[in-house]
Formats: C-alpha cells, structure tokens, sequence
C-alpha cells in the first residue's frame, strides 16, 4: 500500500533479510495463485484509507486465479475524502508481496480531486512475471497512492527500487504502470532471445535452409538430422513465437493506453505535475519504440520457426 509525494516515499515492505537487487529485472517461474493476504475488512480499511478505486477488489481476485485477464483503466473518484498515515501489517502471504508507498506522516489529510487508475499485466508463468496495481492521485495535493501485487518477492523488491530510483517523478500517476510494461518487456526480450537460439539450432542441425549461421565459434555445424528431439524443438519454437507475438501485441497496446491517458494529464506550464508528465513522455517514446521493435521480431520469429517446424515434421 502507499503514497508518494514531493517529498519522496516510504516503503512499507515484507520484512525478510536486505539483498542487494539484480541488475536486470527478475524472471520468476516458482509462482502460484495463492490466498489474498486482506481480510474482507482490511482490504476495505486499505481502500478507505488510500482513496483507491472500487476496480481494485477485481485486480485482487486476478491473483487467485489462473486468468490473465489484462486491463488498463482509468477512474474518477470521489471529491474528498481522509487519510491516515500508514501501519507495516503482519499479514502478507508468503507468495504474494504487498509493498506501501508511502509519505504521509500526519494523522490526517484532506484530499480532494482524484482520479485513478487500475492495471492488470498480462500474467504468465511461461514469461515469468504476474503483477497488477492499483493507483490513486490527488490532483491538488500531487499525492499519489499505489497498491502493487506481485507472485514474486524478488520483483517486488526490484519494482520498489526502481520507483525509490525515480523519486522525484514517482508522483506521476503514470509511473508504475510504465515500468511494469517495460519489465515485462525486459522478460519478453529474453525469451525471444532463447526461443531464436532454439530456432537456429534446429535450422542448423537439419541443414535445410541453406543458410549459413555464423557464432563466435566460427560456422555452425549442419546436417545433423538424426536429432531424435529435431522435430519437438521446432514446434516448441513455433509454439512459443505464438505466445511472444501475443505477449508483444499486449505490450504495445498497453503502451499506447498509457500514452494516451499521459497525453490528457493536463498541467500547469512551469509546474512539477507538468515537468514529470514531458519526462515520462519521453520516456514512454522509447518505451513505446522498444515494444514496436520486439513485436516485430516476434512476428518476424513466428513466420521463420512455423516454415522450419513444417519442412521438418514433413522430412
């Protein structure tokens, strides 16, 4: 649960031993769908508390179950309301990490002139990542409120580092959405990266295409066509490409969602609200260029591993 503001945040975290963060983002294939870490009644205390959206209760339910269901949406909230500073709850399940961020240290605020916004990640265990949030801003105060669930500890604690990174523009409403597209994509890429190894190596050992593959070695060796496995890695390879340029396809629109809701935050020229929205549009721009570049290369994937698997499945 938690808050930022011009100040910074807080982070009230799962409390286990300090590590020192990977350099990349994290690939988890050890999650599951457990049990949500609220009671009924604290997860109305949360929301009360944090203003944040009614459409959070159906980003919890996400995470008990094996549905992808991705969404992206934006709400306006109530006028007003009150806000308590946080307390560390106890209760977090052992697969499912809660992160707070959180600033406010008075007993209590006025708030006014919300929005919000609800993101669900297209979860998979075959990328490895499965992640929701759950955003509340005040446009008055530029207080943000984000309730973050991941099945992976490891990437919770590296989104947390990520957004501490980013400090003086994590007001932005927009800001934890953007980076969860973007490590999604990290993950991707790493995946197209194995399944072309995969192809290459299929391509080569049945010495069919004519093409010569060059590594750091040297010329790959070819025409080893009594591979017992030959034709299941070529359809594994055709299967997964399947799956990237699907996973791709959700990033890219993803993307577009957020730089359209980016595009109508309006604010003040000469305002923090408006230095963080150029910032994170540039930003987003690249993003944006990265999630183009590898639904090409899925596509492109897709197309030469579906020809290989059928030329050696007919063999």
């Amino acid at each position: 649960m938690g808050t930022f503001d011009k100040n910074g945040f807080d982070s009230l975290a799962p409390s286990g031993n300090a590590q020192i963060p990977p350099s990349q983002f994290p690939v988890d294939h050890s999650m599951s769908n457990p049990s949500l870490p609220f009671s009924r009644q604290l997860y109305k205390l949360l929301c009360d508390r944090f203003h944040l959206p009614k459409a959070t209760l159906g980003m919890l339910a996400y995470h008990t179950t094996t549905s992808s269901a991705p969404h992206f949406q934006v709400h306006s909230l109530a006028s007003e309301g009150t806000v308590e500073g946080t307390k560390q709850s106890n209760n977090t399940a052992d697969k499912i990490s809660v992160y707070a961020f959180s600033s406010f240290h008075s007993s209590r605020k006025l708030i006014k002139a919300f929005l919000g916004i609800t993101m669900k990640c297209r979860g998979s265990d075959l990328v490895g990542m499965k992640a929701s949030v759950s955003v509340s801003h005040c446009r008055t105060t530029n207080i943000t409120n984000a309730l973050l669930f991941s099945h992976s500890p490891k990437q919770t604690a590296y989104i947390g580092d990520a957004v501490a990174g980013i400090a003086q523009l994590a007001t932005h409403p927009a800001v934890i959405p953007t980076l969860l597209c973007n490590f999604h994509l990290d993950l991707l890429s790493r995946k197209l990266e194995t399944t072309w190894n995969t192809l290459f190596d299929v391509e080569a050992s049945s010495g069919q295409s004519g093409i010569l593959l060059v590594t750091s070695t040297g010329l790959m060796p070819t025409g080893n066509c009594n591979d017992p496995n030959l034709s299941k890695k070529a359809i594994g390879a055709a299967q997964l490409a399947i799956a990237w340029e699907t996973y791709a396809q959700s990033d890219f629109e993803f993307i577009a969602f957020i730089n359209e809701f980016v595009a109508s935050y309006d604010a003040d020229p000469g305002t923090i609200q408006a230095q963080q929205t150029q910032v994170l549009k540039e930003y987003l721009s690249l993003v944006s260029q990265r999630g183009t570049m590898l639904l090409h290369g899925a596509r492109h994937l897709r197309a030469r591993a579906e020809v290989q698997a059928s030329t050696v499945c007919c063999q």
